[in-house]
């Protein structure tokens, strides 16, 4: 069990989430973007993995981006 803050901002940055917050007071942080659906189960795999490599950022990114016919994709 560990407590969840979710903290809306006036203006939209992907700067925002590096704002220091007098909240946060872990040894652990978990940065989600907001269009990213995570099992839980890996959040929980992350979090163990990180357990075990605490100087270590320990993430995980599930979009692609390639190049096909001349045209890039990104999903």
């Amino acid at each position: 069990r560990v407590p969840v803050y979710i903290i809306v901002h006036s203006e939209n940055s992907m700067n925002n989430r590096f704002i220091p917050r007098s909240e946060i007071n872990t040894h652990c942080v978990s940065l989600v973007d907001d269009d990213l659906r995570i099992p839980q189960e890996d959040m929980e795999f992350a979090f163990s993995t990180w357990k075990q490599h605490q100087k270590q950022l320990v993430g995980f990114l599930p979009r692609a981006h390639y190049h096909n016919s001349s045209l890039w994709h990104y999903n």
